[in-house]
């Protein structure tokens, strides 16, 4: 185990640079402190059109304002923090629900997308240089089925289609970890620094996550407290 750690750490050390390594720091710390926001905006708040039309102007914002050369960062970073504190408000009925269900469904699937999300993005780190930017195109079309798939499940009622539409979301944000991890050691080579937005890309890949993740999980114990009903 130590000698794999160690293999690991080596890896790291010698595909990436000390300047690399220094801005994924700041991409993590975002990450972590956005994902904190979040937490405490579905605990102490609950969602509404106010917070939605609130969320989509940070984003905006956010996007709108592009980085200058980290003279406007703090903005831009409290831009971040307020989308991260309205999507987790939007978060919050689907939390609600999950606890009503079962108490543990919350822990466990936030559990479970912080080991997913360490994994693929660890792997991403460790792997040769733009090995799964491949995964772009790909994605796309992804998301396109998840889009059909959407719409036909809330059409037809599908089960089925339903079951579908949460596996191949989560495999679609497994994906998107991998892709967007390695773009972003990539657009910092090219001397790209604006961290904020590159912690926004993973911070929407592990919201996404997190969501499939929940409702996943809720429907299984739905289905399995029901099933005990009727036996």
């Amino acid at each position: 185990m130590a000698s794999t750690a160690e293999r690991l750490y080596s890896n790291f050390q010698s595909t990436l640079t000390e300047d690399v390594r220094t801005h994924l720091k700041n991409v993590y710390g975002c990450l972590a402190l956005s994902a904190i926001a979040a937490a405490a905006g579905a605990y102490l708040l609950t969602g509404g059109l106010f917070s939605a039309v609130l969320g989509f102007g940070c984003i905006l914002g956010l996007l709108l304002l592009p980085d200058n050369n980290g003279k406007n960062r703090k903005i831009r970073f409290l831009l971040l923090i307020g989308f991260a504190i309205n999507a987790g408000m939007g978060l919050a009925p689907l939390m609600n629900y999950a606890l009503l269900v079962d108490q543990t469904l919350v822990v466990t699937a936030f559990t479970s997308t912080a080991i997913l999300f360490t994994c693929f993005s660890l792997s991403a780190l460790v792997s040769r240089r733009g090995e799964y930017l491949y995964l772009g195109g790909i994605l796309s079309t992804l998301l396109v089925v998840l889009l059909v798939l959407s719409l036909t499940r809330v059409i037809f009622a599908s089960a089925f289609m339903h079951q579908c539409y949460l596996f191949l979301g989560i495999i679609a944000m497994c994906g998107f970890i991998l892709y967007d991890t390695q773009m972003i050691v990539e657009k910092r080579m090219l001397g790209d620094t604006d961290y904020v937005s590159h912690a926004l890309d993973l911070f929407v890949d592990m919201l996404d996550m997190f969501r499939f993740l929940l409702v996943l999980l809720t429907d299984k114990e739905q289905r399995r407290q029901n099933s005990k009903r009727k036996d």
